[in-house]
């Protein structure tokens, strides 16, 4: 267990576990972002919107690793992502 302190706001904090399926999308995620979106900020850091075929690269690895239809991500057309 753990205690944080937040102004004066005392937090207990205890370890939990995550379902492994939840996790390895945690996984997925992290290495989509580190290696696909953090890429793409530096050189779309002053444009209002990235590439169109940047986007449509990031829509298929997305539909191919199974985002596309998740139950736990937003369905096209609720996100800028997948217009």
């Amino acid at each position: 267990m753990c205690h944080a302190l937040m102004g004066s706001l005392k937090i207990a904090c205890q370890e939990i576990s995550i379902p492994e399926e939840l996790g390895m999308l945690h996984a997925c995620t992290r290495r989509i972002a580190q290696h696909e979106l953090m890429p793409l900020e530096r050189l779309y850091a002053n444009d209002p919107d990235i590439a169109d075929d940047a986007r449509a690269a990031l829509q298929a690895k997305a539909k191919e690793l199974g985002f596309r239809n998740h139950p736990w991500i937003p369905p096209p057309g609720n996100s800028p992502w997948f217009r």
